[in-house]
């Protein structure tokens, strides 16, 4: 359907498949291999943040902070004992909630504030808007760390901001771009601070790079985390018969607040029956199970 995108049904081949770690909450891990993976894998890939001996801590800073991997990422790094630093774009009010417009006719109640406190909650060091990054810098500075990882999912002057609070020889990687803008990264950085910037895409790492022992090593470090409760990921859950409902009726009552796409914009939804879990993506395209 043209409104709620096309649904796609898939059986994976068991040889392909990987066992879930015990005792692993079932909504966690039905997302698991989702955001948190990615979190994970770009925290340990491109540098060293635990690395011993190191005179000043390292750290990372990112943009898009309240999406489901910008939120892995804070949980992840807190776990750990890395500092993070969380930009954020305002959607509505700084101190109330607005309304935003989803040019579909729809709106969402956003509160800016709560989203900073809920970062803030997560784990994350300091949690800033864009537009109030030159006037509390020095917040950022007074942590005394090394930003040695910038985590960009925007693109275009967003990019640039975590760039600029990254310290000499950082890496910037780029794994969406939401504002459809071209990465902008001022020339200085690269000549004076040595700036790396690199792209990821889990898809490629799962297919291309991992073998099943890299897989299984990851995926038993987040089922350690999400045991002890460091990390979850914030799911909508409902029936299977419910659900049907709402993607049968959605073109219908696009601006009711239980219409397809407004779920669609939370975190994650899962529709499950008895013990089988389906995994629905928030960017609205396929049904796995």
């Amino acid at each position: 359907r043209e409104d709620c995108g096309a649904l796609r049904l898939g059986v994976a081949q068991l040889v392909r498949g990987l066992r879930c770690p015990p005792g692993v909450p079932l909504l966690t891990a039905a997302t698991l291999t989702v955001s948190s993976c990615t979190a994970f894998r770009m925290l340990d890939d491109f540098v060293e943040l635990l690395e011993p001996g190191q005179r000043r801590r390292h750290a990372v800073v990112q943009n898009g902070a309240t999406g489901a991997v910008g939120r892995a990422v804070t949980q992840i790094a807190a776990a750990r004992g890395i500092p993070s630093v969380s930009l954020l774009r305002r959607h509505g009010g700084s101190h109330s909630t607005g309304q935003l417009d989803d040019g579909d006719g729809s709106t969402l109640p956003i509160d800016d504030e709560a989203r900073r406190q809920e970062l803030l909650r997560l784990g994350a060091s300091v949690a800033l808007f864009e537009d109030e990054l030159r006037d509390r810098r020095d917040e950022v500075q007074s942590l005394g760390v090394q930003f040695s990882l910038g985590l960009n999912c925007i693109g275009g002057e967003s990019a640039a901001a975590v760039a600029k609070l990254l310290s000499p020889s950082a890496h910037l990687v780029t794994y969406g771009g939401m504002s459809k803008q071209p990465v902008a990264v001022p020339t200085g950085l690269f000549i004076f601070k040595e700036l790396k910037c690199h792209g990821f895409w889990m898809t490629r790492w799962m297919n291309d790079i991992a073998k099943p022992a890299d897989k299984m090593a990851m995926l038993n470090e987040l089922a350690g985390l999400a045991r002890n409760g460091a990390i979850h990921t914030d799911v909508e859950c409902f029936p299977l018969q419910i659900n049907l409902m709402f993607l049968e009726q959605s073109q219908v009552y696009q601006n009711q607040i239980f219409s397809l796409n407004h779920l669609l914009r939370k975190e994650k939804i899962l529709i499950h029956q008895d013990h089988l879990v389906f995994q629905i993506f928030h960017v609205v395209g396929y049904l796995f199970f």
